[in-house]
């Protein structure tokens, strides 16, 4: 019995007997395969002649855990001034800010503060320092910016760079492949035996020939150097004596 072809090697040759050329990346998301995988069938159809590859390498940005963190509940900073109670609600120090959000509060409280959107100050001298909002509403531009990232837009240099500096990106080289019909193109390919089977055997002439890959009887196989030195011989030749005579 022929041994089935993989679902990404059938898929991939039906696909490409439709259509002039395949990606990779998008044929592997369309069909829910493993890049990887496709790309090591293509490699296999690819000795047999039967695909055309071409590499495409290509720079994108990737966001980091944070930033994903980020486009699911909003940037560190919108976090701090979500935090923070409006002119007119209860009084909320520094302290009881770290307490409620915990690390978000190291980057967040600095950016927040850097966009002026809170600020601290003191009833007196003895009182700890609180933290009031300056702004009625914000915009959470850094949580937009990764969502554009994300959804493959080029932002400007200044941006990415800026959020480069904060870890939350970095450009990564991703590597796919244009599929296209090559000589030998069939969209099934028929595995070639290497050797009888007992099933081979069992089945004669009961079902579909098989074809077996063809043998170069002409090949030689490597040379060897039979037998071994002598220790004292190795010890002569290693110190550059003559060999000993018989």
């Amino acid at each position: 019995m022929a041994d089935e072809a993989p679902p990404e090697e059938s898929t991939l040759l039906a696909t490409l007997a439709n259509c002039e050329s395949v990606l990779s990346t998008e044929f592997a998301s369309q069909h829910g395969f493993d890049h990887k995988v496709v790309c090591n069938v293509s490699r296999s159809l690819l000795g047999f002649g039967i695909l055309k590859v071409e590499e495409i390498s290509e720079e994108k940005w990737v966001l980091s855990p944070e930033a994903e963190d980020y486009l699911a509940n909003g940037s560190a900073e919108a976090r701090v001034f979500a935090a923070v109670p409006a002119e007119g609600g209860p009084v909320m120090t520094l302290d009881e800010l770290k307490q409620k959000l915990g690390s978000v509060v190291d980057v967040g409280f600095k950016q927040a503060m850097q966009q002026k959107w809170v600020a601290t100050q003191k009833a007196d001298k003895t009182s700890p320092p609180t933290v009031v909002r300056k702004v009625e509403a914000i915009e959470d531009v850094v949580q937009n910016q990764l969502n554009q990232i994300k959804g493959g837009a080029s932002l400007d240099k200044k941006v990415t760079d800026t959020l480069k500096k904060r870890k939350l990106v970095s450009l990564t080289v991703l590597k796919s492949f244009k599929f296209f019909k090559g000589e030998n193109f069939v969209t099934k390919r028929v595995r070639e035996a290497t050797d009888f089977t007992q099933e081979m055997l069992d089945n004669f002439g009961k079902g579909e020939a098989r074809q077996f890959k063809k043998y170069n009887y002409n090949a030689q196989g490597p040379r060897h150097e039979s037998g071994c030195l002598h220790p004292l011989l190795k010890v002569h030749l290693v110190a550059g004596l003559p060999r000993l005579k018989d």
